[in-house]
């Protein structure tokens, strides 16, 4: 199973890399990028500017799933240390039980007062 997930990652990872490609090669014009209100102007392939632009997106859009994760990873970390603390609290228990002498288990099973049949 391993294998062919990767070879699908490979595979998909070809296609995307094929299609930034064709992108590339067919909006290869320049145009000026402008910055306001600062003065400044750019002049920049038009592949360039779409592929930053959709690579800050992608920056952002990471960015803002990490600050919405943050609520679930401080769980996560409140928990592992309350089962760090309920492991520890097992540990000490079974360390007082443990020097406690065992139950004596009788040798003979109880009698019940009723007397064995003799075999025909």
């Amino acid at each position: 199973m391993g294998s062919s997930v990767r070879l699908l990652f490979w595979l998909s990872v070809l296609i995307v890399a094929a299609a930034l490609a064709l992108f590339a090669i067919s909006n290869g014009e320049t145009v000026a990028l402008g910055f306001w209100p600062a003065p400044y102007l750019v002049e920049a392939p038009l592949y360039a500017a779409v592929l930053v632009a959709l690579l800050l997106g992608f920056l952002l859009g990471e960015f803002a799933a990490w600050l919405a994760a943050g609520r679930w990873r401080r769980e996560a970390r409140r928990r592992a240390r309350r089962i760090a603390s309920l492991e520890a609290e097992l540990l000490a228990t079974q360390a007082q039980l443990a020097p406690a002498a065992p139950l004596a288990l009788p040798t003979t099973p109880p009698s019940t007062g009723i007397a064995a049949r003799p075999a025909s």
